[in-house]
């Protein structure tokens, strides 16, 4: 008797041990987990924060382009800083978005739904973007179609490529982080179940 006894305490000690464990590792999982959802939506702020300056120091090519002899038309040089000034405006809304999303602070649910409503947020911010971009786009070739300036209108068309480039590496790497961050709270959500 004594030995079964002796077994059935080891097994009921095993058992004990193999949930402390588990609740362990569950714990470190959720930590982990966090950590990784707090580091999404930080490289989410960070992309808006870089585009915000980004956009405040893009007025600045109208400087340079008056020092090397290229003086656009003062219509121009408004829709120009006025494009970068809306898409600043833009960027510093997301950054406020993103930084209510606070899933220590909140449930994954509200987290999530909150995600969801910047990625909605997000869509119509690039959509707005582009938009305008083409209408400012359009206004610049424009004029140096009609003033014959060959020099500026290549400028231009390697600026637009370059520019849009930028534009479409950074609208996708905001898609993945938010996806990313969608794909991590689902996970959590899961969890919590």
């Amino acid at each position: 008797m004594t030995e079964l006894e002796e077994l059935k305490n080891s097994w009921q000690q095993t058992t004990i041990n193999i949930n402390r464990a588990a609740d362990k590792q569950a714990q470190l999982l959720d930590r982990v987990m966090s950590r990784q959802i707090s580091s999404t939506r930080y490289r989410m702020i960070r992309n808006h924060a870089i585009a915000f300056a980004v956009c405040w120091l893009a007025p600045l090519l109208l400087i340079a382009s008056s020092a090397v002899g290229l003086d656009y038309p003062t219509w121009i040089k408004v829709i120009y800083v006025l494009f970068f000034v809306i898409v600043a405006a833009l960027q510093a809304w997301g950054i406020f978005i993103v930084s209510g999303i606070r899933p220590g602070e909140m449930t994954t649910t509200e987290a999530f739904a909150q995600t969801i409503s910047y990625k909605r947020y997000n869509n119509r911010r690039q959509l707005i973007s582009t938009v305008l971009a083409i209408g400012v786009v359009g206004s610049i070739f424009y004029y140096l179609f009609e003033t014959n300036e060959i020099e500026a209108l290549i400028g231009a068309w390697v600026g637009l490529v370059i520019g849009g480039i930028i534009g479409l590496l950074a609208n996708l790497r905001q898609r993945r982080a938010i996806n990313n961050m969608l794909d991590d709270l689902r996970s959590l959500a899961d969890r919590e179940e």
